[in-house]
């Protein structure tokens, strides 16, 4: 699992808020923190898209659209 600070390519992010989002669709919440500054990741569902993003401001995000 990531820690903080080894998340060196886009890849890795990529795998890391995908488990983010699997946590947070399936379960609700995760006790995954973020690898930049430990914060907490939240979910906005808009549609078929959403967005995971650390609730630190201009820190990670990830967003997926939908069809």
């Amino acid at each position: 699992m990531a820690t903080k600070n080894n998340l060196r390519n886009n890849y890795e992010q990529h795998i890391f808020l995908s488990q983010v989002a699997e946590d947070l669709g399936r379960y609700g919440h995760t006790d995954i923190k973020c690898p930049e500054c430990d914060g907490e990741f939240s979910i906005l569902v808009t549609g078929s898209s959403y967005e995971i993003r650390c609730e630190t401001d201009d820190c990670i995000k990830f967003t997926s659209r939908g069809i």
